[in-house]
């Protein structure tokens, strides 16, 4: 099995080597692992690491595209077109022995990945994507897509809260927290139309030649740009899965902006409960 793992990188200078050591230790059944980074805009020592990953692995390269914030102020078309190049990367012709692609957010999030579970993902063949879960809470509800648990942009949500004079925080309370369950690794797979949560894997053949990230809406407005990508494998009669047992960490549920939210719910329910009256 081969696999080339990509991914875009910003102010990782640590976290960068953690995620290629857990990358490696969960594929070590592959037969060919080539690593590609796209950087941009790190504050830290980031392109150092890089480097002397660059001098240490014969199978990882990178590009790094500077100060791109300087004329792109979007985070989210930043990250486009940072991912896009991944993507011509894949489609290079030296390239088109990778199987399989693997993208990966190097931050820290993936601190785990069990080569057992990849390995039993791999040996079936009824998916297109399989996306990863975390111990705990789901976060990654900006790349979610789903019918009923989450069918449009919460983005769209809060901006119609923030005109009827709500609060950013309590929208937010309001139209992402309830969505972040805990999804436990008994659970059946669950079909989506869009998902990522810190790690992806893509079978090479169900990707369309055509598809791409976009980061920017037809209004210029910033939407996440997996949710455009996903769209063109959905249209290619692909199936995109978030796979309860791929884990890959414990997630941000330590974050304490993210428990300071879900104690404001827990307030907010036990005054509910008692018919307290609230602002």
């Amino acid at each position: 099995m081969n696999f080339l793992v990509v991914g875009t990188v910003r102010n990782c200078e640590k976290k960068i080597f953690e995620t290629i050591k857990v990358i490696d230790k969960g594929l070590t059944f592959a037969k060919r692992i080539e690593y590609f980074f796209v950087e941009s805009d790190s504050d830290d020592k980031t392109l150092k690491s890089l480097n002397i990953l660059l001098n240490q692995k014969s199978n990882f390269q990178f590009e790094s595209f500077g100060r791109l914030r300087t004329h792109i102020p979007l985070r989210t078309e930043r990250l486009a077109i940072c991912r896009n190049r991944c993507l011509e990367y894949l489609r290079s012709k030296q390239n088109s022995w990778a199987e399989y692609l693997i993208v990966v957010d190097a931050d820290g999030i993936c601190s785990e990945l069990s080569s057992y579970v990849m390995k039993d993902i791999l040996s079936k063949d009824y998916w297109s994507v399989m996306t990863a879960n975390v111990l705990g809470h789901y976060y990654d509800i900006y790349a979610l897509r789903h019918k009923t648990w989450c069918p449009d942009d919460f983005y769209i949500a809060i901006k119609d809260d923030l005109k009827k004079g709500f609060s950013y925080h309590k929208s937010y309370l309001k139209n992402v927290i309830p969505k972040m369950v805990n999804i436990k690794q008994t659970a059946k797979i669950i079909e989506v139309d869009s998902a990522f949560g810190g790690l992806a894997i893509y079978r090479n053949s169900s990707i369309p030649k055509d598809a791409s990230y976009l980061g920017v809406d037809k209004n210029g407005d910033e939407v996440c740009e997996h949710v455009s990508f996903h769209h063109s494998i959905r249209n290619n009669n692909g199936k995109i899965f978030i796979n309860p047992r791929l884990i890959i960490g414990p997630g941000i549920i330590k974050n304490w902006i993210i428990i300071r939210c879900w104690i404001q719910i827990i307030k907010r329910t036990i005054k509910l409960i008692f018919n307290i009256t609230t602002k």
